[in-house]
This record gives structure tokens, sequence and C-alpha cells, in this order.
């Protein structure tokens, strides 16, 4: 007996051994089973008729062993076996295996420890579908199309790129859950990448098949913006896919002809590259948007380049009937001034809106705005508003552009007079305006202006029709500012034969050179000189200020003035060196006093008040001692004393003609006081009023004048009659009881200010034109001009008050210490103060700013500070009796030195005489030089007009005067 007989027979018994019951059973079974594994044959060939006994114990078991051995070996022999019996093996990959040949993969998918279980069971499907046995293929790829459930999503996810199972799952009904899904659209888009393949049809059938959503329709509008496949657009179009990213969901809209859900904030930064896309339908329907495009979208596009740029996005959008936003519409009004072209005219014209800036914008943008008006209207109501008339004329000049033709028609079809003249002034100015003027015989109305325009805009034939001696010219000349003057004389000089001094120097040449300009004057004596009208030439340097003359004889070709003295001049002209006056000036302006202490009068006895007479060098002083008199400050002597007074002298004016007013004063309010008038015929009663006479002020020519008392009246008298009216300051409103503790006058507006614990200012006829509460109790005051008034306190308060109405309003305010008195110095636009520091300060009476201090000697302090009427003298008294004198014409040379000669009179000849000693003692040799210079030229001058040597001097030094 062969070996293989007897494993047979060994493995017969075995395997009835086993269906029995008891320990040789199970002994039998375990060695049939362990055989059997190890691969002997006879024991295998047993175990599967045990697999395929109904009835015997050990059948699922060695089906099981079958099914593991088929799968091991794929016998045919153990197959025929398995799909009998429908054994399935227990471990894997063998029992998906033969599950799926026995027909029973369903049984075993669902098998499994949690969700890691079930993921691997659709692994193994999904192997199962490329098995070598052609019916476990069949069972796996039923099983797939028939599955339902989560399953379907494991198997899609197992395998997604697989494309056996694509295959398989197509069959299936069932869509893919979300992620596979998306996957599997990956799947087939990325086939036509780097290195494109062609897309499988079925796998997008299946696709299409399924629900498409928004994730799979922006993958398929991304990939054809990047790539622009054919079969890709005509999926876009087919399913209407929109990318996500803006350039890409701009690109699909625009295929889909969809341009309206585009997105203002974000979509259409890439509306430029659309436009300039390879394709034509692209590109043609984002133009019709552009075209048609409003709201936010309009906006939006409007805003993604700057309208001042010619670009195809902004030649589109000036297709569009819309306006644009209201800060574009500025930016290409703009850009049309700089660059215009037809397509921008005819939409800013279509639109019909002009530039608008806010109320606080440049004048830039406000001449835009009028600009932009022109093109858009011809109603004369709105041309000839003053922005617009301006613009008009700014337009004319604009060249070639077509605003400046635009502007001509508008300017010629109005024919305003007004308009017309303003347009020819500025062409007198600009030549670029010059054209329009020639072209329509445009003139200006005023016929001097008009010979000044044909003069300057090159017309000389008409100038020469309207003005054949020049006289319309000089008028013209005359009324220019310097520039036009400037213009004209070249102007003229091209002309070559107009009479070029009496033009530049009119008929009235004096009246003229003190507003003639140094370039102007040197023009003037160069046309002399080169003429060799000396005579002329010398007359014109008189009349100059003394730099430009000392600059100007230079022209002087050997020739000199026949008069001795006025070759005396002429020498200390050529003397002279410009420069040296011009330093002298500079020096003048920063150190030169303007104050000069002449004198000192010491005075015996009290002295209460002093006034400058208005018409001679007389001092009027009043006394406690019950007499006044008037000092002759010309000689320093007391040349008139008056006796005879009730009571102490408080006030005294000298009124001129040789007379003063005097006000007689007493402790008590009670007791009777006079006004008196002292003259050549002695004192003279005037009026008797109760209580004291506080104050005295000139109100005009002729001795007019107005005094206050202490019992509240205001006193009002004129020189001629001696007749004085009197009313109570309860007249003008000022309240019962009050009292003037000053006075002061405007003579020449007839204003006088009265002071108490009110102020009131009263008019030429005595009405009440100005009211305030006073800030301080008033005891100095004084007008600086008609409407400015300047109070001092008795607590050292300094105020200046403007008239505003029928109010008085502060300017400004200071605090000096130990205010010894205040005076306005007539003519100066100052104030002079003095405080107890022993300074005399001289103020800006606008801003009470320092202009010039002057120190003092000694221990005494100031107690009064008065004026003359003409603001050639000043007086300080003092708490010793000690008055000192100050010489202010002096401080007047600054101003002289740079004026025109010309425009000076006898009284600066005064001034200059009176600084020559100051001059020479002190101050550099150029200043004393320069103020010799400026007297001689005075002194010829005015030689027939006053006695040389007959100005007015003071007393220098000090002396006593006795009262």
């Amino acid at each position: 007996m062969s070996g293989r007989d007897r494993a047979g027979r060994r493995a017969a018994r075995r395997a009835s051994r086993a269906a029995g019951k008891g320990a040789r059973a199970r002994w039998a079974a375990r060695r049939l089973l362990h055989d059997a594994d190890g691969g002997d044959r006879a024991a295998r060939e047993a175990v599967a008729e045990i697999a395929r006994s109904p009835l015997h114990r050990l059948r699922a078991v060695a089906g099981e062993a079958v099914a593991a051995w088929w799968y091991e070996t794929r016998d045919p022999e153990w197959r025929a076996v398995v799909v009998e019996t429908a054994g399935i093996a227990v471990l894997p990959p063998a029992r998906p295996a033969s599950a799926a040949l026995a027909g029973r993969l369903e049984d075993i998918v669902w098998e499994g420890v949690g969700e890691a279980g079930l993921d691997r069971n659709a692994a193994a499907v999904r192997d199962l579908l490329v098995d070598e046995d052609e019916d476990v293929r069949e069972a796996a790829a039923l099983f797939c199309a028939q599955v339902r459930g989560d399953m379907v999503h494991r198997l899609w996810r197992s395998g997604p790129d697989d494309p056996v199972l694509r295959r398989a799952m197509f069959a299936n009904p069932a869509p893919p859950d979300r992620k596979a899904h998306l996957r599997l659209w990956g799947v087939y888009l990325d086939a036509g990448g780097p290195v494109p393949v062609d897309r499988d049809p079925e796998l997008l059938a299946a696709l299409l098949r399924w629900p498409v959503r928004n994730e799979h329709e922006a993958m398929i509008g991304g990939l054809w913006a990047r790539t622009r496949e054919p079969e890709l657009r005509r999926l876009v179009l087919d399913l209407g896919a929109v990318a996500v990213a803006p350039s890409e969901r701009v690109l699909t809209l625009a295929l889909l002809d969809r341009l309206g859900e585009l997105r203002p904030g974000s979509d259409l930064g890439s509306v430029g590259d659309v436009l300039a896309d390879d394709d034509p339908e692209l590109r043609d329907r984002m133009a019709g948007f552009c075209r048609t495009a409003v709201g936010g979208h309009l906006e939006a596009l409007w805003s993604l380049e700057s309208p001042r740029r010619d670009t195809p996005l902004r030649r589109l959008l000036l297709q569009n009937p819309a306006k644009p936003p209201a800060a574009t519409v500025n930016l290409l009004w703009r850009a049309w001034l700089e660059a215009p072209s037809p397509e921008l005219s005819d939409a800013l014209v279509r639109w019909g809106r002009p530039a608008l800036f806010p109320a606080q914008a440049s004048a830039a943008e406000k001449e835009l705005e009028s600009l932009s008006v022109i093109p858009l209207t011809a109603a004369a109501k709105v041309l000839l508003r003053p922005p617009v008339r301006a613009a008009l004329v700014t337009a004319l000049g604009l060249g070639d552009h077509p605003l400046s033709q635009i502007a001509e028609r508008r300017v010629t079809a109005l024919g305003d007079r007004r308009l017309v003249d303003e347009v020819c002034a500025a062409a007198a100015a600009d030549p670029a305006l010059t054209w329009v003027c020639v072209k329509h015989g445009l003139a200006p109305e005023d016929t001097a202006t008009r010979a000044v325009f044909f003069l300057l805009t090159g017309q000389p034939e008409q100038y020469r029709a309207l003005d054949p001696d020049g006289g319309l010219l000089s008028l013209g000349y005359a009324a220019a500012d310097d520039a036009t003057r400037d213009r004209i004389r070249k102007a003229m000089l091209a002309a070559g034969e107009l009479d070029l001094v009496r033009v530049v120097a009119g008929d009235d040449r004096r009246a003229r050179i003190a507003e003639m300009t140094r370039g102007e004057a040197r023009y003037l004596a160069e046309q002399l000189a080169a003429r060799r009208e000396w005579e002329r030439l010398w007359a014109l340097v008189q009349d100059l200020p003394i730099g430009t003359g000392a600059e100007l004889v230079r022209l002087f070709d050997g020739w000199l003035p026949r008069d001795e003295d006025a070759r005396r001049v002429f020498g200390m002209y050529l003397e002279t060196e410009p420069a040296v006056v011009a330093m002298a000036a500079r020096y003048l302006d920063e150190r030169w006093p303007l104050a000069v202490r002449q004198a000192t009068i010491r005075f015996r006895g009290r002295v209460n008040d002093v006034s400058f007479a208005p018409d001679a060098p007389l001092l009027a002083v009043a006394s406690n001692q019950q007499s006044a008199g008037v000092i002759d400050l010309r000689e320093g002597f007391l040349a008139e004393r008056y006796d005879g007074f009730q009571a102490s002298v408080g006030r005294v004016l000298h009124v001129g003609g040789g007379a003063f007013v005097a006000g007689e004063r007493t402790n008590r309010h009670d007791r009777p006081c006079r006004l008196l008038r002292c003259g050549d015929g002695g004192p003279a009663v005037l009026h008797t009023v109760q209580g004291s006479v506080t104050s005295l002020a000139a109100t005009g020519p002729d001795g007019a004048f107005a005094a206050g008392t202490r019992s509240g009246r205001l006193l009002t008298g004129t020189g001629a009659d001696g007749r004085v009216t009197s009313r109570p300051l309860t007249a003008l409103g000022m309240p019962k009881g009050d009292w003037a503790r000053s006075i002061a006058a405007h003579p020449a507006s007839g204003r006088l200010a009265v002071l108490g614990r009110s102020l009131v200012v009263t008019g030429p006829s005595g009405q009440r034109c100005a009211s305030s509460a006073a800030e301080h109790l008033a005891v100095r005051a004084g007008f600086v001009g008609e409407d400015v008034l300047a109070c001092a306190g008795r607590s050292g308060t300094v105020t200046v008050l403007h008239r505003q109405g029928a109010a008085l309003a502060r300017a400004a305010r200071m605090r000096v210490d130990g205010l010894g008195g205040i005076a306005t110095l007539p003519g100066t636009g100052r104030l002079a103060v003095a405080d107890r520091l022993r300074r005399l300060l001289f103020l800006d009476a606008a801003t009470l700013a320092p202009v010039w201090t002057h120190r003092a000697s000694g221990g005494r302090h100031a107690t009064s500070v008065h004026a003359s009427p003409a603001g050639d003298l000043l007086a300080v008294g003092h708490d010793n009796g000690e008055t000192d004198l100050f010489d202010l014409r002096a401080g007047r040379l600054p101003s002289l030195v740079g004026r025109a000669l010309a425009g000076l009179v006898p009284r600066d000849l005064d001034a200059v005489a009176a600084s020559r000693a100051v001059a020479a003692a002190g101050h550099p040799p150029h200043v004393a030089s320069t103020v010799a210079l400026l007297h001689a030229c005075l002194e010829h001058r005015f030689r027939f007009d006053i006695e040389i040597g007959g100005a007015l001097t003071l007393t220098a030094g000090d002396y006593d005067i006795g009262l």
C-alpha cells in the first residue's frame, strides 16, 4: 500500500471519529485540522468532505478552512467546495474574497470593530474588484452597485483615485459624500494638469448625474479662468459655474454674461485685465457692462483708476449716460483742462454737471468750479456772476485749448460792457489775451485806459488815432500801478515817438513826484539826460528824495546851475554818495530820538497847569498863588502876568491870538469859581459856576473851547464874542451827581469826550454819539483820531478805545506804575506817557507798544504831560516845580529823509533845522552830512517862502520863572 493510500485511510478514520462525541472525537478533529493546515492533501480532502456533509458537527469549521485554502492556493477543487458550501474564511484577506465567491459579501462587510474596521472592509472590497477570480470581481462590483448607506461613502473614501473602484461605484445611484465628491471633481479636473491626459468621460457623466455644488462650480470656473480649456468652457456655460477668486470670478461672470452680479467692493479690480483679454467675447461683454453700469458698480469702476489718466476703462465710462460721482466729475474737469479730448468734452457736456467743491475749498478749486460752468451754459445770469466772469477771462488765455474758443464765443455773445473792460484789463497785463481783443475789436470804455491798452497790446495805429498828443496816455500812466507803469515805459520806448517826459511826469510834475518810484525817477532822468535837458533834469533832482537825487546828479555831463545858491546845493549833492544817505536813513530809523530836551523851567511857586499856544512859541501857566502868566519860550522869560483871581488858578488853556482862558478852583464844591479870558485888555469874566473848573480843552479855531465843572456842568464858549453856554451833564445821559474829571476834544471833527464815572462822546452839534461805562476813573484823555480815544486813570491804567457805532470798545490796555501824565501827539499816532521810573515813554496808540523811551535824571517825579497843538513841543511837569521842554520836531527827521522834497512844506524845514544840532552831537558823521544836505535843499527850496534863519528856536538850558 502506498503512502498516499495510508494517509487517506488515516484521514478518513479521523474524520469519522471527529463526527462523534467525547475526548477521542475532539482529539481526532484537532489532528485532522492540524494535518490539513500543514498541507496534507488527504487531510484537506477529508476536511472538504466534512464541509459538504450538512450533518457533520465540524461542517462550519471545515468550510472556513477550505475557504482559506482556496484563497491561498486558488485550487479549483477548493473553489468548488467554497461555491458549494458557501464557506467563508475567518481571517482577511481570505475572508472577504471567499465571501464574495460564496455570494455572501454583504454578510461580512458590516463586521468589524468600530469605524476603523468598517473602513478596512471597504478597502477590502476595493481590492476584490481587481481579484484574479472573475466571480469574486463580479460579486464585488455587484456589491458596489447595490450597497446603500454609510458604506457608499466609505467605499468612495477608500480609493477615489482608483479607476476600477470609480467604475464600480458609477453603477450605484447614491452620490458620494461631500469630501469624496469634491475629490472626484479634483480627480477629473487634475487630469488637465501640467501633463494633460484625457479626462474620464464616465467620471464626468457620473459627476453630472450627481448634484453639482457651488464649491464644484468654483473649481470648474477657477480652472477654466486659469487654463481657458474649451472643455472647461463648456462646463462653465452648462453649469453656470462661477469662480471664487476675484479675478477669476470676473472672468467667469463675463463668460456667463452675468456681470451685474459683480461685487463693487472686491470683484472690480481686474476689470482692466478683462478689457485687455485675448477673448473678444469677454472684452465685448465687459465693455458693454462699463457703458451701462449704474449705482455702486459705476462708482466702483470710476474709482479703479485716476480719472485724469486716459485709459480704455475711462474711454468706456465716458460713454456711460449715468453721471459719475461728484468727486470724479471734479477730477475729470481737471483732466480736461490739462489734456482735452473730444470724448471727455462730450461726456462732461452731456452730463451737464460742473465741478463742485465745499465752501472751504482752495482758490484753485474755486476757479475750476467757475471754469467748468463755461462749457455748460450760455445764460448771461450765470456767466456774469463775478467768479464766472473772472473764469471767462482766465479761459481766454488758455491758447489752443477748446475752453478758450468756448469762452471767446461766450464773451462776444454776451457783449457786456463791464466784462469787456475786464477782458481788456487782463489783456493789457497778459499778452496771451491780446488776440481776442484784436480779433473782435475789444477796447476799454475809459479813453485814458483805452490809450494805455492800445499801446500795451501793440496796436499803434489805434493808439495814434485816439491820443495824438499823448495826453490820454499821461492820465492812464498816472492811474496805473507800478508794474503797469514799467510796461508802459518799455512800450513807449518801443514806439519811439512819444513825449516820454510828459507821459511819466505829467502836466503837474510835482504832484506826481511823491508817488514816483525809484525806477520811474531813473527812467525819467535818463531820458532828460539823453535829450540834454539839464534844467528840467535839475528841477527833477530837486523834487526827488535826497537819496535818489544824490544818485541821479551823476547824470549831468559837466553842466552846472546858473544860480550861486543852486550851485552850492548841486555841489553838496555831488559830494554825497547815495550809499551814505541810505546808511544814514537806516541809522535814523533805528536810533534817532523822537524828542530832544531843550530847556528846564524852574518855577518859583506851585504850577497847577500849563498850555501851549496854538500860534506862537508861548506857554500859558496857572499858579496856585491866584495868578497866571505867559512864558515866551523863544526868549525864556515871563512875558505876561495876570493877578486878581479870587482863587487858585487850576486850569489854563491858551487859545491863540495872545489870549488864554483860565479857570479857578477851590476845595469846596459849593464855593463860586470863575472862568476868565486873559488877553490884551486884562482878565475878563466869561462865566461863574459853583465849584471848581476841572478841565479845559480847545474845540476849534478862533478860541472856541469847552470846560467841565465840579458841579456837573459842561461849558462851551467861542472866542469871537465871549459867550459861554452851560448845560448839565445829565443832558448827555450821564448820571446825576457825576462830573467831568477830564474832557478831550478833536477840533477837526467837532467830537468832545467827557469823562467821569461814565464816558460820553458828543458830536459837532453837542449830541451824544457814543458812551460807555468807565472801566476806571479817568483823569486824563486825548483823541488819537476822530474815533479813537486814549484815557489814563488815576490808578495808572492807560486804555485805548475805538468808537463802534454808539459803543466804545477797548482796543488796547496797559498799566503804568506811577503814572505822571499822558498826552496824545497830533499827527503821529503816538502817545507820550511819563511814569515814576523817570521815564518818558512814546507808545504806539493802536497797540500801546513802546516806540522810544527817554530817561530823565534826578530824584523828581513827573506830574503832568502836555503837547503843543501842532505836536512840535512837549512839556513834562515834575513834583519839584520844574517843567522840562522837549522839541518834538527833530523826531520827524527819519520820515523826512526818505520823502520826496516836492511833498515837503516850510514847517518841515523847522524840523530839519532843529535836527542839525542834534545830529552834530553824538551821532555818526554820515548822519550829520545827510541832515546838512537835506537842510540845504529845503533852505534853497523855500528861500522865497520864508526868511532864512527864521525858524523857531527855543531858549536852551535852565531858567527861572517867578509867578
